[in-house]
């Protein structure tokens, strides 16, 4: 074999005639870099050597298209200066002079790609209404292609409602997460919604909130916060490309129950799973007139919010909540933004988190106002509405919650929350009008005689007259690293 070959990898010298990308370059493949490559004439030591770490390829595939020599399409992606956490495709072609180099520097390429954490079989759950309608089409030209191309099995079930009592949605998945070890992964297509009842049809198969296998989401719906908070970004190819390489994390939810009457012992319970928030007033109002407003696509939420925001529409509650017993150092924890090495959401769970631990019948206060919102957080939630995140200091896992309360104001004070929340974030010093506590629990009652509160559920409707929501640390696994920063 004309190449210098050891226990590290393989390297290529100008004297073997390697190209890349057309220009006679220096190649090796080694454990600790991956692939790497200088182009001849850039000789200063510790210099010009392009790095593609080889557990960051997409695949490596012999090239039949070239004329001469022997060539192999490296496919691997590169990250945007200005936004690490945002991803686009690169594909380098390296040309050999002998079929013995090509096979070579295939066979060690492939080695260092191979990981036990990179999915061999995803469900992809479409809703092809989600966005602008485009989302079938985009399936199976972006999506299906570079999966396939990864080496993943893919199988797709629409949402489509079917003609009997539940939708086909609910039938595929309570299949597949019973034989849940047909697949690596279950990934939503779609919007915020879709992954929502994904999560809950998977939590209500398995009985418990652990679901047993990664859960994902690509984005193309009108806000994908879901996709923002776990990547740092809407773009398809970036989620995507955390599914393939297999990134892995738990991450915090909201355990949510909706009460359909007053009297909880006399009303139907029904237990949803929520990924980011539960919010009543301005942000349920906004969602809910919105709904006739699809045509417009993101802009609707802009429409209708300046209506509500003049309307300053007040809801009479009663909320009771505990505050979070979690460990804090200091002020420092509480003022680092969550990011993909995030110190904060490797700290293991408090065990008085646990549930079952802690005497949930004992509230730590109670309140009974009117309100213009109302919002339960375990997430930052970010979405291009909030670029950094709605909650500011909010992690992905750190096992509690935050509670928003914005009390009867004028809509000119309300309009500051709002664009404070929008530009920067909430912080633990908004204004003498908004209070926010760090909460283990929450219950919120409607104080209005027979009038139900219509809740935000990740962007789902539920009206109830009784909402209790306790966050439940590290209790679903994703594919996701979180946000590059």
């Amino acid at each position: 074999m004309d190449l210098e070959e050891g226990l590290a990898g393989v390297s290529f010298g100008l004297e073997h005639g390697v190209f890349v990308d057309n220009y006679p370059s220096e190649v090796r493949v080694c454990s600790e870099n991956g692939f790497e490559y200088r182009i001849k004439g850039n000789r200063k030591e510790g210099h010009g050597w392009s790095c593609f770490p080889c557990q960051n390829l997409i695949a490596v595939k012999r090239a039949i298209d070239i004329p001469a020599g022997y060539g192999v399409y490296i496919y691997t992606f590169e990250k945007k200066a200005w936004k690490k956490s945002e991803w686009r495709p690169r594909r380098v072609c390296v040309r050999f002079q002998h079929k013995s180099q090509q096979e070579g520097f295939v066979s060690r390429v492939e080695q260092g790609m191979s990981s036990p954490r990179r999915p061999k079989s995803i469900l992809f759950l479409v809703n092809p209404v989600s966005g602008s309608g485009q989302t079938l089409s985009k399936y199976n030209s972006i999506i299906k292609p570079l999966f396939e191309l990864a080496g993943v099995s893919c199988d797709m079930v629409q949402t489509c409602p079917s003609s009997d009592d539940e939708h086909e949605f609910y039938k595929k998945m309570r299949h597949c997460v019973a034989v849940g070890c047909e697949y690596d992964g279950i990934v939503a297509v779609g919007g915020d919604g879709v992954f929502f009842e994904m999560m809950n049809t998977a939590n209500r198969v398995c009985g418990e909130p652990q679901v047993p296998c990664r859960l994902g989401h690509l984005p193309l719906g009108s806000t994908d916060a879901v996709s923002s908070t776990l990547h740092g970004t809407r773009s398809l190819f970036t989620a995507a490309m955390h599914i393939i390489l297999g990134d892995y994390k738990k991450v915090d939810t909201l355990q949510v129950e909706v009460y359909s009457g007053r009297d909880a012992e006399l009303s139907t319970k029904n237990t949803m799973t929520c990924f980011c928030i539960a919010a009543t007033g301005f942000m349920a109002d906004v969602i809910s007139s919105s709904s006739i407003l699809r045509f417009f696509g993101p802009f609707r939420y802009d429409i209708v919010g300046a209506l509500k925001l003049i309307q300053n529409t007040t809801y009479k509650c009663k909320i009771n909540y505990s505050h979070s017993e979690k460990a804090f150092n200091g002020d420092d924890e509480r003022a680092v933004q969550c990011h993909a090495e995030c110190s904060v959401c490797s700290q293991p769970a408090s065990t008085d988190m646990s549930p079952g631990k802690k005497n949930r019948s004992e509230w730590s206060a109670e309140i009974e106002d009117e309100f213009l919102s109302v919002m339960i957080m375990n997430q930052a939630c970010v979405s291009d509405k909030s670029t950094h995140g709605m909650y500011k200091y909010g992690h992905l896992c750190n096992g509690e919650g935050v509670l928003v309360m914005v009390k009867k104001c004028s809509p000119w004070l309300f309009f500051r929350f709002l664009l404070a929340m929008s530009t920067h974030g909430l912080s633990e010093h908004v204004g003498d009008h908004v209070q926010m506590v760090r909460v283990s629990k929450v219950q919120v009652t409607s104080a209005q005689d027979d009038v139900p509160l219509t809740w935000n559920l990740d962007g789902e409707l539920q009206v109830c007259h009784k909402l209790t929501a306790t966050p439940m640390h590290a209790s679903l696994p994703v594919f996701a690293r979180g946000i590059e920063r």
